[in-house]
Order: structure tokens, then C-alpha cells, then sequence
């Protein structure tokens, strides 16, 4: 006899469901725990399988259905706890990355740095790291083409800074 689970855990993104593609308003992901496929009818229902998105399977056998609602219940916590820390981990990173902006206004304060390097633009929000200069938006599509070999570009305000 074949039996299906469905568990639920909290979800990182609660607008989008990724099985069909559309955004949603629940807080929750469904992880199907299924028994193994071909257990015979003397099965006592204790061994599950964890289908991940990208199709890959994990297998589990408990000894009894309180271990096997135990297995279940570590799982779940520590793909939890994984998300939770990926999420963290991010956040941390972007901030010790970010361009704060009494940073920004002491390279805009830099004589020279009132206009494009190029074009003469007023009030440039774009950098060139390999030259040391700040250019407009125009000049950065035109600089990113050269290659970051010649020219590596950088927004004063949006992108992360090495």
C-alpha cells in the first residue's frame, strides 16, 4: 500500500511559487514526502523520499512512524535554518560591500569629479575603478563595452564594490 505525505515549511520568498511559476500570497512550500515506490503491503509506512525542485531524491528508512515524524521534523529545521543563514549571509556581505554615502560624497567632493571625465556630463554617478574617474550613465554603457580590463564600471549608488 502506497501512501503520500505532504509537509509544509516557511518559505524565503512568499510572492513566488517556483512549481508554476506565479506569484502567491501563502508562506509556505510544500516538500512531498512520499513512501518509496514498490514497498510491499506488509510496510509499515516509515520509509520516505525528499524530492527537491531539480528532481533530486533523498531516501530515508526509520524504525518506527515516531523516528520517521523525528527525521521529518530535523529535516525541515535545518533546510530552515540553512535558508535563514543564506538570507543572512547575503545581507551581511552587501553591507560590508556597499558604498555608504558620506563615502560617495567625499569622491564626488574629489576636484575634477563634478563632471564626466569623457562628456563633461554634470553630476556623474558612475565610476571607472581602473581609471579613477567618475563618469555619466552614457559614457559607463560606452566604457563597459571596452571590457573591465580597460575599464572596470561601477555605480556610485547601486552596485557593490570590491
Amino acid at each position: 500500500m502506497k501512501q503520500d505525505h505532504e509537509r509544509r515549511i516557511p518559505s524565503t520568498n512568499p510572492k513566488y511559487d517556483p512549481s508554476n511559476g506565479k506569484k502567491r500570497s501563502r508562506k509556505t512550500k510544500n516538500i512531498n514526502l512520499k513512501n518509496t515506490e514498490g514497498i510491499g503491503e506488509d510496510s509499515d509506512g516509515n520509509e520516505f523520499i525528499i524530492v527537491s525542485l531539480d528532481n533530486k531524491q533523498w531516501h530515508f528508512n526509520a524504525n518506527n512512524n515516531e523516528e520517521r515524524e523525528e527525521w521529518i521534523s530535523a529535516i525541515e529545521q535545518q533546510i530552515l535554518s540553512s535558508l535563514q543563514n543564506s538570507e543572512y549571509d547575503k545581507s551581511k556581505i552587501h553591507n560590508i560591500n556597499s558604498v555608504d554615502d558620506s563615502t560617495i560624497l567625499s569622491i564626488r567632493t574629489v576636484p575634477g569629479n563634478k563632471y564626466c571625465v569623457d562628456c563633461n556630463a554634470p553630476n556623474p554617478d558612475w565610476a571607472s575603478l581602473n581609471l579613477g574617474a567618475l563618469i555619466c550613465i552614457e559614457c559607463s554603457g560606452i566604457h563597459r563595452n571596452l571590457g573591465s580590463h580597460i575599464s572596470k564600471v561601477r555605480s556610485l549608488g547601486l552596485d557593490v564594490w570590491p
